[in-house]
């Protein structure tokens, strides 16, 4: 499979017949190999566990808010 196919599935710009492959190829031996492979590398480098800093909100005013 060639990065250029599976940089567009990725970025949802890919043609129906592209996406049939793409998704042929994920189910075959080797395309569940670089799922993984790439799912374990995005999902190590990026901070997508790491809540946002946002405060948190008072639950009497939310409350109070309601019943307005």
């Amino acid at each position: 499979m060639d990065d250029p196919l599976l940089n567009r599935y990725f970025a949802n710009a890919c043609t129906p017949d592209e996406v049939r492959q793409v998704l042929a190829y994920f189910a075959s031996p080797d395309g569940k190999q670089y799922l993984d492979t790439r799912l374990r590398a995005d999902l190590g480098q990026s901070d997508w566990a790491v809540a946002p800093q946002a405060a948190i909100p008072n639950p009497d005013v939310l409350l109070a808010a309601l019943w307005q």
